[in-house]
Parts: structure tokens; sequence; C-alpha cells
């Protein structure tokens, strides 16, 4: 076996393993999803939990969640739930004319710390998937 057939046979195999289907793009920016809402529910939680609820049914921590409709490129949007609740945060990140911006959100997405932890809950689902077509890492 030659140098060519070995190099040949490598390339494929990255060619493999960097080729996901839309659903397993899902599995992996799903993880990540998941990573980055629970991130953002504890900083609404600790940082912008209120007495008043300004007509809100919950807390703005409550309404977190991850999207539901498919994205066709198999990405998922974290958010808050309800139209009023996502015009709240707006309004605490940003600021308004009378009340000075919390960043909270923009903070949390810049946040190295974070940013690791979507990216290892990304990775490890990227793993799996390898293992199942076995293509492992170490493999």
């Amino acid at each position: 076996m030659g140098i060519d057939t070995l190099i040949e046979d490598w390339l494929e195999d990255v060619k493999t393993m960097s080729d996901l289907t839309v659903s397993e793009k899902e599995e992996v920016t799903r993880a990540g999803a998941e990573a980055f809402a629970k991130e953002l529910t504890e900083v609404t939680r600790r940082d912008h939990t209120s007495k008043r609820k300004y007509k809100l049914k919950k807390h703005l921590y409550e309404t977190v969640g991850i999207s539901k409709a498919k994205q066709k490129d198999g990405t998922h949007i974290v958010g808050f739930g309800d139209d009023r609740s996502a015009v709240v945060a707006r309004f605490v990140n940003d600021g308004t004319k009378k009340m000075k911006a919390s960043h909270f959100v923009t903070n949390l997405q810049n946040s190295n710390e974070v940013n690791a932890k979507v990216f290892n809950a990304e990775r490890k689902a990227y793993e799996e998937i390898l293992e199942r077509r076995g293509h492992g890492i170490n493999g």
C-alpha cells in the first residue's frame, strides 16, 4: 500500500467524519443550546428576579427556552419563551431611556467560560455521533 493510497483513505475518513446530516447537526447544536439555556436561566434567576411581575405570568428566568421550530440548517435558538418576556428581556439587556442596560445576555454570549461549556457540550455530542459511525476521535 503506497503513501498515495494511505492519504486518500485518510482524506475519505476525514470527509466522512465532517459531513453531518441535518439531524446530526440538530443533535450537536441542541447540546450546545441546552448548555447555553442553562447558563442563561441561572444568570437571569440570580440577577434579574423581581418581586414585581410587570404583568408577566412567570419570572423572566422561567421563560428561557430552546426553539421548537425546526431550522433548515440544524441550528437551535435559545431565547425567552413568549413575546412579552422577550421584550422585557431586551429592555433589561439593552436598557431604555430611563433604565440602565445590564447587558446580561450580551455578557453571557461573550463569556469565554460559557462559550467553553457550549463548545464542550457540542464536542461531546459530535464525538458520540462519530462513535456511532465507527469513526471515534481516537480510533
